[in-house]
């Protein structure tokens, strides 16, 4: 998505925004959908080093699953989340 759909977006809600959409581009109409929010997954533990030959510039955390779908070890970048097999979170 880009800044300017982004910003159509919010113009759509709050018309204060519209005047910092360029020449031409319009507010999108009507309400754009409801942003889906993905609460962390309740079995996420502290945080830890990354497993060998995994990347180091992504933040790795335990997982305190009982059966570790994805590992000791698990990112968001990887699965972590709505996409896991076991994951869970209180609404």
């Amino acid at each position: 998505m880009t800044h300017i759909e982004v910003l159509r977006r919010i113009a759509a809600k709050d018309a204060r925004y519209a005047a910092y959409l360029p020449d031409g581009v319009e507010p999108l109409a009507g309400h754009p959908e409801e942003l889906q929010v993905v609460l962390p997954c309740d079995y996420l533990g502290r945080p830890t080093q990354p497993p060998a030959g995994k990347d180091v510039r992504r933040r790795w955390s335990l997982c305190e699953h009982p059966s570790v779908p994805l590992g000791e070890a698990v990112c968001s970048c990887l699965g972590c989340g709505p996409k896991c097999s076991g994951y869970a979170a209180e609404a």
